[in-house]
């Protein structure tokens, strides 16, 4: 049909060309090729694929060769790869990252992992071409406010806007936005012991860019190779794709611009994570006064109950001994004397609730004070 999405097999391999034919052909529109020669001629002169499912493993030219040619070349350079390996060490990952992959599958290839990756790439490649003139003319837009404020000031502006950042999220697309001042792409990993936050000037994020920022996180604090820029500041990793390498100078002073960015945002990262706890310090503490409150009201209802119970069978007891009106009121006075002290105690347990209370109302203060 000619509205389902074209998808290119590249493979050697007639067997594991036919099992990924077999799980694709309902939904895609597939071509193949066999070689990576035959691949760049499909996309010189065929209607580009949206996705590439890509063999690293050829002979006369490797998959890593076929996906540089294509991300060369301005025409095809968008095209989504996702590469195809029985190799799944790391050191393969970053290869195929590094010369413009966006996606790995092991083989043998899972029919449900292979129909859900393609179709994730098929959603980001459409979603990449509506959004293509947005983002050049919010990088042109970068680009006229980085000359007209000058680099220096991208800084200033990050550090004051972070303040008042209320959210990782939101920490992260300033982050990138801020970066974009310089007119560098790049994408922010923010991670948490819950949590990682992605953000990217060029959305939606390839699952493996996700992958390789978190797999180099506890690597050297700047790392460049090539136009690829790495810089690792404890729970916050960036990745910019397109450092100016013409320029020596500029390069080296807009690493400096990063790193000095990203220290910021570890500070406010810091300020975050210490509110989240706060926050759920209070309300933990909030729960335990709302239950030390009814475990009080329970146990004074208790209380009476008991004395209630005490007095009734004072009084019962009371017929069955030869016990004159004038002992009676005597025992009757001591059991009530103590009954009196129980109310007390438990008057002094309110007291030492309303103090908690106390202590809970200042640290909602403090905290509102110091966040505000």
């Amino acid at each position: 049909m000619a509205d389902k999405p074209n998808i290119l097999i590249v493979d050697d391999s007639t067997a594991d060309i036919h099992v990924m034919l077999e799980c694709l052909k309902a939904d895609f529109s597939i071509a193949v090729a066999k070689s990576g020669s035959q691949a760049l001629a499909h996309c010189r002169e065929s209607v580009h694929p949206k996705v590439i499912l890509l063999d690293v493993s050829m002979p006369e030219m490797s998959g890593y060769e076929v996906c540089k040619h294509l991300k060369e070349n301005e025409a095809t350079a968008n095209i989504d790869v996702i590469f195809v390996s029985a190799n799944e060490s790391l050191e393969e990952k970053l290869k195929g990252y590094d010369v413009g992959g966006s996606d790995y599958l092991t083989k043998p290839v899972q029919p449900q992992e292979l129909i859900s990756k393609v179709r994730t790439a098929v959603a980001r490649a459409e979603q990449l071409e509506s959004a293509s003139l947005a983002q050049k003319e919010t990088m042109d837009i970068a680009m006229t406010a980085m000359k007209g404020a000058g680099e220096q000031a991208t800084i200033i502006h990050f550090l004051r806007d972070s303040g008042a950042c209320e959210s990782l999220a939101g920490l992260a697309r300033l982050v990138v936005a801020s970066a974009s001042q310089y007119g560098l792409s790049s994408t922010a990993q923010i991670r948490t012991p819950w949590e990682n936050i992605e953000a990217s000037i060029t959305e939606p994020i390839p699952p493996l860019e996700k992958e390789m920022l978190f797999a180099l996180k506890d690597g050297a604090r700047i790392t460049q190779r090539g136009k690829r820029l790495v810089l690792n500041f404890g729970p916050i990793s960036l990745l910019v794709k397109n450092m100016p390498l013409d320029d020596d100078d500029k390069c080296g002073r807009l690493r400096d611009h990063l790193a000095l960015i990203l220290e910021g945002a570890v500070l406010r990262i810091q300020v975050l994570m210490i509110q989240y706890d706060l926050n759920n310090l209070m309300r933990e503490s909030d729960a335990s006064l709302m239950r030390v409150r009814k475990l009080q009201v329970q146990q004074k209802r208790d209380g009476v109950q008991i004395m209630d119970d005490l007095m009734s069978e004072i009084h019962s007891t009371f017929l069955n001994y030869d016990l004159t009106d004038e002992q009676e009121s005597v025992l009757i006075g001591i059991v009530e004397k103590y009954i009196e002290k129980s109310f007390v105690k438990y008057e002094e347990g309110l007291s030492i609730d309303e103090e908690l209370q106390f202590i809970a109302d200042q640290i909602h203060r403090a905290s509102a004070r110091m966040f505000s």
